[in-house]
């Protein structure tokens, strides 16, 4: 289909959000990552590591030497490829927001000086995110010295944060974040001036111009939902409603405070859900009553897998009303810790940002293989039966999904041999590294490594079935060998077998960080045991 100017007029901000669980990027995962989607539309990286412990766990902690080089030399090559870089913080876990006037202004001046040293990397984006806050209306969690846990007082005992009218601290968590960006947009600008002077620069036109973004702890929800919710009803008797009325309204109460931060803040908004199966312009509509002018890009997670980390979401981006362009500054997208993998997704998401009037998720998904598989019609069919084959995330339309359950019934063991073979080509493929360019070559041997989840689901997933119709035709035989029982009581051990090794792979896991503490304490014993 033609596209008309209109169409190609997409989403001004379209961007990726370093911001997944998981193992850690390289930059020079990063710089292929930019290399690779700029062309089709990147125009945005926002870097916010959550396995940066300098930008999370750890932010009071000033980059070393070493560290803002490789920041800097990021930025410019974003810089050179006309992507902006945007670098954020994740101070909530415990930024002193009910601490003394000392502590909280201590804290303040930490995020200007951690801002300061990406300014001076030529960074100009700069987003603080609160989403790892836990929701409350008071000083009642341990966010109170600015050190971890709290200050502790004589004799090691924890001291109790003082209360917030005591403090003459807002009584909300909305209207104290206010406070920590009203104050840390002024001390940055200027302290960014006073830099700018010193180095001898020009007038005051050519101070760094910077722009700012902020990630509200409530990050999600239908603001539709909320705005009509009636918590007094006399007629719903019904604790767990009753509960999320209260919370639906705390949501609106804190939308409502963080709206009067300074209107240089442009909002992040995951939409109604953490991870949405649609988001419509009812969705956001809603939204603009409340924010009224306030610029909001779309933090949409997809394709990150957190929730769900052996489980590849490969398939095309979905579930997007196109006309949400006119609405929202723009969407950055969440990938998996998987780079290479994650390019396959990313290309479809950047196709929709560029042309979403006109934008098709089986064509772009089937572009998008045959082009990062170096052109190889063959692969990228085997490729798109086995994604279509796959668990998917709650984006992809039902419709799609039903489709291919109704042809696995209509063909029955013949779908699940030929998946099969499929599978065993697209492996073939990528273990091949003598041709192709460098980059193929690079990008299949990354494939390889990334995807054995996917090509562990699946094979469990096509030899489970395969052994079922195994099981059903030695039933229907009419003339059965001696050694049928036999035979049959193998298959049906083998099929149990089968479905207890695909239910591993399904079933949900728990958080990463648990994982991780696992795994660091076997590599420990193993160290300790050589």
């Amino acid at each position: 289909q033609q596209a008309t100017g209109e169409d190609i007029k997409g989403f001004r901000v379209c961007g990726i959000v370093e911001g997944f669980t998981g193992r850690r990027w390289t930059m020079a995962e990063r710089k292929a990552l930019v290399s690779s989607l700029a062309p089709k539309g990147l125009n945005h990286y926002l870097y916010a590591c959550k396995e940066d412990p300098k930008a999370r766990r750890r932010w009071r902690d000033p980059y070393s030497a070493q560290e803002l080089e490789a920041l800097k030399d990021f930025v410019r090559f974003c810089s050179e490829r006309n992507v902006t870089f945007n670098f954020a913080l994740s101070p909530g876990a415990d930024f002193a927001f009910y601490g003394t006037e000392r502590t909280f202004n201590h804290d303040v001046d930490q995020l200007v000086s951690k801002y300061l040293a990406l300014c001076d990397a030529g960074c100009r984006n700069f987003s603080l995110l609160f989403d790892d806050v836990t929701p409350t209306a008071g000083p009642t969690n341990n966010n109170a010295g600015g050190q971890g846990k709290g200050a502790k007082g004589k004799g090691g005992k924890q001291q109790q944060p003082q209360q917030a009218q005591q403090q003459q601290q807002p009584a909300s968590m909305g209207d104290i974040q206010v406070r920590v960006c009203d104050e840390l947009f002024k001390r940055l600008i200027a302290g960014a001036k006073e830099r700018h002077e010193k180095s001898g620069g020009g007038g005051a036109g050519t101070v760094p111009r910077l722009s700012w973004y902020f990630g509200p702890t409530y990050s999600y929800g239908d603001f539709q939902d909320t705005s009509n919710n009636n918590t007094n009803n006399n007629n719903n008797n019904d604790n767990k409603q009753q509960r999320g009325g209260k919370l639906a309204n705390k949501k609106m109460q804190y939308w409502r405070d963080i709206n009067k931060m300074n209107a240089g803040w442009t909002f992040y908004f995951n939409g109604p859900q953490a991870v949405s199966p649609t988001i419509t312009t009812h969705h956001i509509s809603g939204m603009q009553q409340l924010w009224k002018k306030r610029k909001v890009v779309l933090w949409d997670n997809f394709p990150s897998n957190d929730y769900k980390p052996q489980t590849l979401f490969l398939h095309a981006y979905d579930g997007r009303d196109p006309a949400l362009k006119d609405q929202l500054e723009g969407i950055v997208v969440n990938p998996m810790d998987r780079p290479e993998a994650s390019l396959i997704p990313l290309s479809t998401v950047f196709e929709f940002l560029r042309h979403p009037q006109v934008y098709n998720p089986e064509q772009s998904l089937k572009s998008a293989l045959k082009e990062l598989l170096g052109g190889d019609e063959q692969i990228a069919t085997d490729f798109f039966a086995l994604i279509a084959t796959a668990p998917s995330s709650v984006l992809r339309r039902k419709a799609d999904i039903t489709e291919v359950r109704k042809a696995q019934i209509r063909e029955g063991r013949k779908y699940f041999l030929e998946l099969k073979a499929a599978l065993e080509r697209a492996q073939a493929y990528l273990a091949d590294s003598a041709e192709g360019s460098a980059r193929l070559i690079a990008r299949k041997k990354a494939l390889s490594q990334e995807l054995v989840p996917f090509f562990a689901l699946l094979t469990a997933f096509c030899d489970m079935n395969s052994t079922q119709y195994e099981i059903q035709e030695l039933l229907s035989l009419t003339q059965q060998p001696d050694n049928i029982q036999e035979q049959i009581h193998k298959a049906r051990m083998q099929l149990g077998s089968l479905q207890q090794q695909l239910e591993a792979l399904l079933q949900p896991v728990r958080q990463a960080k648990v994982l991780r503490a696992q795994v660091d304490a076997n590599n420990a014993l193993i160290a300790a045991s050589n």
